[in-house]
């Protein structure tokens, strides 16, 4: 029951705070800064300027070259290269897991996983004080050497003792319009991404002091909080989401973003230094780690945790991350239904545009009965032409089309349309040309009155990609299918009309050979067709 609730209130949470809450340092997101982005990126470019013959990019290949382009974060042009890539989505791996970032529902199963919270250097519910900073210092540190020690051993090269970037393994990554896809990328620098996230983190879920921040007083709690039964004299101190921010900091925030930089740059080198064998570094590993990862003994509640500057940054009315008690149960319970929403708002969306119509009905039925002409005008011609726009609520895009129509009468129209299906990453906040789709349309029309009908559409044809993505060159094409159960149809002239499909499911799968690729819409199409 603890852990089912701390799941919800985990995806709630990510629903409701832009996603820092959860993670420590946020990762890049639509709406969420990107820390430990700019903290890889920081890292990355002072190993190599200390090593500028060692860790400089090798040569792309060009699947290597769509992972680059389909980056589902901002990458610059010094950094467009696939160490760096593998560097970047290593330290977002931890909290992502290969899903999308904007994904909560899922999301909110991997955050909330027990056997997770140690790569965020986060306390199990089984950390009770007095030991519980001791065993969450001890399963961090274990989990990153493990990690750094399979990054030396399987990614560094035995005869140059550099890092090999031919030497890969497979990750699970969302990318920008592929979606989730397993990629092959350096062992070297995957593995350094995800270790190096762990230390970064234990700099805003650990509460600290030092010079440079470099001794843990205490181990904060982020799994225990939802839970009903959260007590921090047992659980140990709130996670403190004002400790997560990396941009607009006070003077105290801004040293120690600086710590947890430099923390990262000291294990880079560590385990890079071109002139240590492996053995070596492994040691030098561990010396860098106990350098950030000394542990002051004896903070209690009782001190106020050695009376921890963190303290300060706690919500002012003490409520936020430090809750408990019976209301938590209340608070679970609205966590519980923004997560089902979260689940069921693709579905939601369609069921609510089709219910308007159907609300429509009760007046459109009178309206017949009143007036009763249910006999249209005869038809001057047969065909007409159309022209729509839409937009796709799921996969984000929009939709340019044209098409023309035969009908054979009043109930069933049949014709062809083509259209430009442009894509959209809400992650990279860019746009790319999509796909081309050309297909048959039939139209089953239902007359309400000589001026509103409702309608149901289906589309079958073929679909050509129109750039290149990550498994998938530009060019290759395979088929298309759409369908919208019902649509509203407006007489608006003598010969024109506007109809409107608010559920209108679109299938454009343009490559099928290896893994096929399709991109599933919900759509919301709206338009007008001229003649007939």
């Amino acid at each position: 029951m603890r852990k089912a609730i701390s799941m919800v209130g985990l995806g709630a949470a990510m629903l409701m705070s832009s996603a820092s809450t959860a993670h420590a340092y946020s990762y890049e997101g639509p709406i969420s800064d990107g820390c430990h982005e700019g903290l890889a990126k920081d890292t990355i470019r002072a190993a190599r300027a200390q090593y500028p013959n060692v860790l400089g990019p090798s040569a792309k290949t060009a699947e290597d070259a769509s992972l680059i382009f389909e980056a589902p974060f901002t990458i610059e042009n010094d950094l467009r290269d696939i160490e760096a890539f593998t560097f970047i989505a290593g330290i977002r791996d931890n909290d992502l897991k290969g899903h999308a970032p904007t994904d909560s529902t899922i999301l909110a199963t991997v955050h909330g996983n027990p056997d997770g919270q140690r790569e965020h250097c986060l306390r199990r519910s089984e950390n009770d004080e007095p030991n519980g900073t001791m065993e969450v210092i001890a399963e961090c540190r274990a989990w990153i050497q493990q990690l750094l020690d399979n990054a030396i051993d399987d990614g560094i090269d035995d005869a140059t003792l550099l890092p090999n970037s031919n030497a890969r393994t497979r990750l699970a990554i969302y990318l920008a319009y592929s979606g989730e896809v397993d990629a092959e990328v350096p062992i070297f620098y995957l593995y350094m991404g995800q270790a190096l996230h762990a230390v970064e983190d234990s700099f805003t879920h650990m509460y600290r002091k030092g010079e440079h921040f470099e001794t843990i007083t205490v181990a904060g709690n982020w799994i225990d909080q939802v839970d009903d039964r959260y007590d921090e004299r047992r659980d140990g101190p709130p996670h403190i989401a004002a400790m997560d921010q990396c941009k607009n900091l006070d003077a105290y925030r801004e040293k120690r973003l600086a710590s947890a930089r430099q923390a990262s740059i000291d294990v880079f080198l560590a385990a890079a230094n071109p002139n240590a064998s492996k053995v070596e570094r492994k040691a030098n590993v561990r010396a860098a780690l106990d350098k950030w990862f000394g542990h002051q003994p004896g903070c209690t509640y009782e001190t106020r945790w050695c009376d921890a500057e963190e303290n300060a940054y706690r919500p002012v009315d003490g409520a936020g991350c430090n809750v408990g008690g019976g209301g938590t149960s209340a608070i679970a319970a609205l966590f519980a239904g923004l997560v089902l929403f979260g689940a069921k708002r693709r579905r939601r969306a369609a069921s609510i545009a089709t219910a308007v119509i159907l609300l429509a009905l009760p007046h459109a039925a009178h309206a017949q009965t009143k007036e009763a002409p249910n006999n249209p005008a005869p038809f001057s011609s047969h065909w007409s032409a159309q022209a729509s726009l839409g937009a796709s609520i799921d996969h984000p895009g929009a939709v340019i089309a044209t098409g023309v129509r035969y009908a054979f009468d009043d109930a069933w129209i049949v014709g062809g349309d083509i259209e430009w299906n442009p894509w959209v990453s809400m992650e990279t906040k860019t746009a790319q040309n999509g796909t081309l789709d050309i297909y048959a349309t039939a139209i089953r029309r239902f007359r309400i009155n000589d001026t509103l009908a409702l309608r149901t559409t289906a589309h079958l044809g073929a679909s050509i990609l129109l750039f290149s993505m990550y498994g998938a060159p530009a060019g290759t094409f395979g088929p298309y299918a759409g369908l919208s159960i019902l649509g509203l149809e407006v007489k608006t002239g003598a010969h024109t009309r506007f109809f409107f499909d608010p559920a209108d499911v679109a299938l454009p799968i343009p490559h099928l050979t290896g893994a096929p690729l399709s991109f599933r819409e919900y759509r919301m199409t709206l338009g007008f067709a001229f003649g007939g």
